[in-house]
């Protein structure tokens, strides 16, 4: 794993907080018991923010995860797009190459549409042939 895939403890802390919220609108039936509930988290994570020691910072952070794993929800809710959700790549749009075979009849209903996308299309292929042309060069110049 390389330097910028690990993450910083304040990244881990963050994701930890995060998820913890996720789990606790799980656990609570209405918005204010959640909200009074979430402030309480809040002032737990907030008590501890200036920590200067490191070791105890990563002990709170091992704790906290153990503390988590522990009380987690056992079906926690999962918004409907993302993974694990009942509609997750469902009926993706269509690849923007299924355009091209379009038949001529079908690109006359949208003449302006068409235009700007023929153009895009060029554009991008200039674009890469730039950018495979520099490649080129630097691969070039490093031999």
């Amino acid at each position: 794993m390389s330097a910028s895939n690990t993450l910083t403890h304040a990244q881990k802390v963050l994701r930890l907080y995060k998820k913890s919220l996720r789990h606790l609108e799980s656990f609570c039936a209405t918005r204010h018991k959640f909200r009074y509930q979430a402030t309480l988290l809040r002032a737990r994570f907030d008590d501890h923010k200036d920590e200067k020691d490191l070791v105890k910072a990563a002990r709170l952070l091992k704790e906290g995860q153990e503390e988590f794993w522990k009380k987690q929800h056992p079906q926690p809710y999962i918004f409907i797009d993302s993974p694990g959700g009942t509609r997750f790549e469902r009926d993706l749009p269509s690849p923007e190459w299924v355009l091209d075979h379009w038949h001529p009849s079908e690109r006359a209903n949208y003449p302006t549409y068409f235009a700007k996308y023929e153009k895009r299309k060029q554009w991008e292929k200039e674009r890469w042939d730039k950018l495979i042309e520099e490649e080129n060069a630097l691969l070039a110049g490093q031999k």
